[in-house]
This record gives C-alpha cells, structure tokens and sequence, in this order.
C-alpha cells in the first residue's frame, strides 16, 4: 500500500491494508521510492547507512545518500473504529514511525491547510499513487498471446470470464476485446477536479459524509 508523510513520525495510509491482518508484527515504510515493488534485499542493504542517515542533521552528511531509499520501522498502527464498511468508510490508517525521519530533498512531507480550513474551490489537488488501472485493449490473432502474458488480470469482454488461465481458453480465431487490469510499476501524478458534496450527491444518488472530497474523476 501507499501513503504519505504528514510530519517527521507519521505516515498516513490507507485502513484496508491492515484489515484482519496482525499490526504488532516487524513492519517497515519505504521512503523516496517511486518503485512499487515488495520488500527487497536494497531496502535490508541500507538499514545501517539509514540509521546514520536518520541521525545525520547536515547537507554534507546527507549528499551521498540522498537518492537511497530509505527504510523505517514502524512503532505503532492507529485504525478508527468503524461502525460499518460503507461506500464512505473512515479508510485512513496512521503508522507512527519508531524514529523520526529526516527529511531530504526527495522525502518530504505532504502540504495541508493550516488550522483545518476548507481548500478555495480554485485550488488545484493531485492524487499519486500505484493504484489498479482499467482499460479496453483489442487485439488480432497474432497478439493474444502476447497480452496474455504481460497481464496478469484479464476479463473476456464476450464471455465475462476472468483470470489469464480462463482467457487463455477462450476462443482467438476471431479478433476481440479484452478489458485489462494491471498494477503500474511507477508512481504516478495526476490532477483532480474537486467538486461540490450536494453535487457529488446528485452524481451518486446517495448522501455524502461533509468529511468527504467528491472528484468528477476521469
């Protein structure tokens, strides 16, 4: 899962990532990564040279280390308690760090408005993130085989049938379509239209908590 730093201990994630899953266990952050990927050897490597990082309060001390990722232990997960899992559920975690991190020119903490004040509806909002993406792809004879292997999750748009084992049964004699979902393997930018909560309530036909940001998405 992602998340971003909001202070120098503090990292706030999503909630589903640690639902029904054991939070007292060994669990570390990665920092200055743009790579989505699991727990790797690189991360385990650093650990004592981001210790000396993590104390190190100069630029000098900083310069040979500051395109490294950097890898904290986490101290403790905070989870609100939900009355629910609605289509609104409180989806926020917070991991507290088990030491400050120390910022450097490519980790850094996140901007928010000072005193909870309400966003200008002018502001310009970004959303980044490794998130699942959609799409459509048609294709020839020629290139099933070859879709079949570079996505993991594919749905037969004919028949409805899911997974690549599923789709690699399907008749190719014909070309078709295939609707695809794929993880991304970098972290991505984009910007994002906020709109009103009595218009995102119009859109969706449901009422909208006031602690809620409504995007026309797209």
């Amino acid at each position: 899962c992602g998340g971003v730093l909001i202070s120098s201990q503090f990292v706030l994630t999503a909630a589903h990532c640690f639902r029904g899953k054991n939070t007292s266990g060994f669990l570390l952050v990665r920092l200055g990564s743009t790579k989505r990927t699991k727990f790797t050897v690189h991360c385990q490597r650093n650990t004592h040279e981001n210790l000396y990082l993590q104390r190190s309060h100069t630029t000098a001390d900083h310069k040979d280390l500051e395109d490294q990722v950097i890898c904290m232990e986490v101290d403790h997960v905070c989870i609100p308690h939900q009355d629910n899992c609605t289509l609104f559920m409180k989806d926020l975690a917070l991991l507290k760090l088990r030491k400050p991190v120390n910022f450097t020119r490519y980790i850094q903490p996140i901007c928010l408005p000072e005193h909870c004040e309400k966003p200008p509806s002018n502001v310009t909002f970004y959303g980044v993130g490794w998130g699942r993406v959609d799409g459509y792809l048609f294709f020839s004879d020629e290139t099933d085989e070859a879709l079949n292997e570079e996505y993991e999750d594919v749905i037969d748009l004919v028949g409805g049938e899911s997974s690549a084992e599923e789709t690699n049964n399907a008749s190719t004699s014909e070309p078709g379509g295939i609707f695809v979902r794929f993880n991304p393997d970098t972290l991505m930018e984009r910007n994002i239209s906020i709109i009103t909560n009595d218009e995102c309530e119009r859109q969706l036909a449901t009422a909208v908590p006031t602690y809620a940001l409504c995007s026309n998405g797209g």
